[in-house]
């Protein structure tokens, strides 16, 4: 059954039952379910696999402060409904990646001994908060990035947090200690440093900084910076990687498309604007080409839809499901090495409620969704789209040989039928859909058919559904309704 071309038909049916009857309409209704309508193309090349999407491209950022109730036990031990959740990417060959950091990495220290802390300091590091670490580490072979606290300008402060790190998670664990948080904003954020606080002087402390660490902690104790929360410093990006390739492992950036931090943040729809999606991919795109020409790995450490917490009925609902998988998808092709998206508030990938209930929230969706269309090690594939509805579409190449194709339909209300061309393939194809009942839906999405509604141990609900995808004058028939996604997949070829 193919899909309305426009939502428009429902009224003009509506009219049509006053006037005519409604056996009249049921007879209109089923010449237009059984009528192509007018769609867009999507273009595949398969014989030109480009960059290959890294295992553990996909994250999550942490708080210092959510580490012990968030991801642990609240006894030293790792949640196991954590544990459920981040491991059903295993399945599609993907681990995640998690990031200890954002505001409270500024405000946090080492006090295994519930010393006083010095000024500035509210969030007290001890053993609980390490072992889940370590425990989080040990079953889900993950790597850890793990902030440290510049604006406090201590590096003895720091070595003890790295060697407490050292004494519990294996160093083959850790893929980097963070240098401090968002340091464009040390000003406004008033984290000890003068209005004429700018690019150079916040070198020099970082650079004291790391040098300071590393002269009390083992040798080639990997850092990472410069987690910048915006784009006003990238210019200085190329010099920076050139002047640091000897120094860091790993490069960190932050990105918010809105904030809420005085209560400016939009509706829904405006996530899936190009200003939210394609556009960030077009800020950041040089500043990966810069990491990777001086040898270093990039990630967005941290990054969600809304700062300062996320916005109720825009970071919570089924847009931000639909954004995760997109800005996933425009951050791999940019060149990016990865991505993290912090966690909790109201752009939880998932939380707890008060009775310590699981509640699965839409970005794990999108997610998951970008996990099963890169399954395999995929390899992007060169797509070119072609359609009056506004469809995003990228492609991989999985180590299996099966082409996976992402479609996602930003339109609001215009449904279509993409053909899908993909030369050397024409055997059996099958879809999953990623789908809501509405754009500010909290609840009721479903991937592939499961759910994770309801479910009080990280498994999803239902049984998993595919459908069969039509091939027909060489190309493969999709529907593809307003606001859904979907990930078809190719055979491999004979």
């Amino acid at each position: 059954m193919t899909v309305l071309c426009k939502p428009k038909f429902i009224s003009f049916m509506g009219m049509a039952a006053v006037r005519y009857g409604w056996q009249f309409v049921l007879l209109l209704l089923g010449l237009i379910l059984t009528t192509s309508c007018s769609g867009g193309t999507v273009d595949v090349d398969p014989a030109a696999p480009g960059i290959q999407i890294p295992d553990d491209f996909l994250g999550i950022s942490v708080e210092w402060s959510s580490v012990p109730d968030y991801l642990g036990d609240g006894a030293g031990g790792v949640r196991p409904t954590v544990v459920t959740l981040l491991r059903d990417f295993e399945s599609e060959g993907h681990k995640v990646s998690v990031r200890i950091g954002g505001n409270s990495e500024d405000l946090s220290w080492w006090n295994p001994l519930g010393e006083t802390p010095p000024p500035g300091v509210t969030i007290n590091i001890g053993p609980a908060h390490l072992s889940t670490l370590a425990a989080l580490a040990e079953v889900l072979n993950t790597r850890l990035i793990l902030g440290l606290n510049l604006a406090l300008d201590d590096p003895v402060i720091a070595a003890n947090l790295v060697n407490a790190v050292y004494g519990t998670v294996p160093r083959e664990a850790v893929q980097a200690f963070e240098l401090g948080n968002e340091p464009d904003l040390y000003v406004s954020d008033s984290h000890h440093r003068s209005l004429g606080y700018g690019w150079n002087a916040y070198l020099a402390d970082m650079e004291a900084f790391r040098s300071g660490i590393a002269a009390r902690v083992p040798p080639e104790t990997p850092f990472a910076a410069p987690a910048l929360a915006n784009q006003s410093w990238l210019l200085n990006m190329g010099s920076f990687c050139t002047r640091e390739k000897d120094n860091l492992a790993l490069v960190t950036t932050h990105v918010y498309p809105y904030t809420n931090c005085y209560n400016l943040a939009p509706g829904p729809g405006a996530l899936l604007s190009e200003y939210a999606t394609s556009a960030i991919k077009a800020s950041y795109k040089p500043v990966a080409t810069a990491v990777h020409s001086a040898g270093m790995t990039y990630r967005m450490a941290e990054m969600s839809s809304v700062s300062c917490g996320g916005a109720d009925g825009v970071s919570n609902v089924y847009a931000a499901a639909l954004w995760c998988a997109d800005i996933a998808f425009q951050l791999a092709s940019a060149g990016l090495d990865g991505l993290n998206f912090h966690t909790p508030a109201y752009y939880a990938v998932f939380s707890f409620d008060p009775y310590g209930t699981l509640v699965v929230k839409p970005p794990y969706y999108g997610m998951k969704f970008f996990s099963l269309a890169t399954a395999q090690h995929g390899r992007l594939l060169p797509v070119a789209v072609k359609s009056p509805v506004r469809v995003h579409s990228w492609a991989t190449l999985g180590d299996d040989g099966a082409v996976r194709v992402a479609l996602i339909n930003m339109d609001k209300t215009s449904n279509t039928v993409i053909s899908l061309r993909v030369p050397g393939r024409s055997e059996a194809a099958t879809l999953v859909r990623l789908r809501a009942p509405a754009l500010d839906s909290r609840d009721g999405l479903t991937l592939g058919g499961q759910t994770w509604d309801g479910s009080a141990d990280g498994q999803p609900l239902g049984t998993a559904v595919s459908e069969p995808v039509v091939f027909d004058k060489e190309a493969y028939k999709v529907p593809l309704p307003a606001l859904e996604a979907v990930v078809v997949t190719l055979a491999p070829a004979p």
